[in-house]
């Protein structure tokens, strides 16, 4: 009976030391460490047992529950990786296009360039000479303005009008570019060249003629991501 008496006395001061001990030792030891041994804190008599608890546990490199990492941050991880690896594949097929479309844009303007010093070289208004392409196909550049003074390809404002089907002899080629630039190269593209040539004021007015040079890749799409658009030059040539 007595016995009884006292341990329902003691029971809640041993408590209320525990606590104490408990809120104390978190303040001064790792809280993973305190918090993994918290139900022998509570059953030590004193605060100086439950400290040298925790110094033993220390000592022997008990690892407590908030130690290394958990599957949930190496998830997390491995997302931000992944997503950061997809925006670097975005970069590389962006800068691989735009490569892609220069390359093509470069193609198409030399193309140009060599119809107006072929033109320029030849006497404008009437003569003609030819250009062979890598597959050896020899092409006629016809500079010749009937009596309106107005020859070739047909113009929508400004540029030439690709929607036009079969185009003028001697007024168009399809260049075929082959790397290297021999029949037996690799085929790289098959370029839809067109001119037009205008007589400035006229037929017998003036010796000046207005040229106007179009160039675009066949069978591709045309102003998007990986095509360019179709190049026109447009230059004053005179005898």
């Amino acid at each position: 009976m007595y016995r009884r008496k006292l341990r329902s006395v003691l029971k809640p001061q041993k408590k209320t030391i525990a606590a104490e001990c408990f809120s104390i030792l978190s303040r001064t030891r790792p809280l993973g460490i305190v918090r993994s041994h918290e139900r022998r804190i509570h059953k030590s008599v004193s605060c100086k047992g439950a400290n040298e608890l925790l110094e033993a546990a220390e000592k022997k490199g008990v690892k407590n529950r908030e130690s290394g990492i958990t599957l949930i941050e190496t998830l997390m991880a491995a997302v931000i990786l992944l997503v950061g690896s997809l925006s670097m594949v975005t970069l590389l097929i962006g800068s691989i296009a735009t490569n892609s479309r220069n390359k093509m844009d470069s193609t198409q303007a030399m193309l140009a360039t060599s119809i107006l010093e072929q033109i320029n070289s030849t006497f404008v208004g009437a003569g003609t000479s030819t250009l062979v392409d890598c597959a050896g196909n020899t092409w006629t550049i016809n500079t010749g303005t009937p009596s309106d003074g107005s020859s070739g390809a047909a113009l929508n404002g400004a540029n030439i009008n690709y929607s036009e089907a079969s185009p003028p002899s001697g007024y168009f080629m399809n260049y075929v570019v082959n790397t290297p630039c021999t029949s037996t190269g690799t085929r790289q593209g098959t370029y839809d060249v067109r001119w037009h040539v205008d007589a400035v004021g006229g037929v017998g007015v003036t010796n000046t003629y207005l040229l106007t040079v179009g160039a675009r890749l066949k069978n591709h799409g045309e102003g998007n991501q990986l095509f360019s658009a179709p190049v026109t030059l447009r230059v004053m040539s005179g005898n």
